[in-house]
């Protein structure tokens, strides 16, 4: 009898996952986030975690932080507020702001902003334009989904 309840207990406990360790770290400004009002989170499929906050968006490897925002000569985001991340089947970084869309191809290390004047974003029933994004997401199918300040 003994016997049979040290078996069933070495293997109920077998069975149990070991503890998790679980590793915390706090990123602001002090350590080079570029603001300190996060808005947005993602990890992308490489391991990347991309953070959007009020004044850019950063992307942390682990170790270091790659700030991309407007004013930038290689990384000139369509705007610095974020408000969404999302990433395709390419690879490729598609970054919603308060004003516009860009993508950034994180293979070539380029960027692409999308702009009024490339037709992308519909025009309002008075006849003007809205860049502002509220947020982005990606489906199963690869088709980007906006969510745009504009009235239908």
């Amino acid at each position: 009898m003994q016997r049979m309840l040290l078996i069933l207990a070495l293997t109920i406990f077998a069975g149990l996952p070991a503890r998790a360790q679980y590793y915390f770290e706090n990123l602001t400004t002090d350590n080079g986030l570029s603001d300190n009002r996060v808005t947005c989170f993602f990890k992308d499929a490489k391991g990347f975690m991309w953070i959007g906050t009020a004044n850019g968006l950063n992307r942390h490897d682990g170790h270091s932080l790659r700030i991309y925002r407007p004013g930038q000569s290689k990384y000139k985001l369509s705007g610095e507020f974020i408000t969404g991340i999302a990433q395709d089947a390419k690879g490729r970084m598609w970054i919603a702001t308060h004003s516009g869309l860009s993508v950034l191809n994180v293979k070539k290390d380029s960027l692409h902003v999308f702009s009024p004047d490339d037709d992308f974003f519909p025009d309002k029933e008075d006849g003007s334009q809205s860049t502002l994004l509220w947020d982005i997401k990606m489906d199963t199918a690869q088709r980007i989904w906006l969510a745009l300040d504009w009235k239908v």
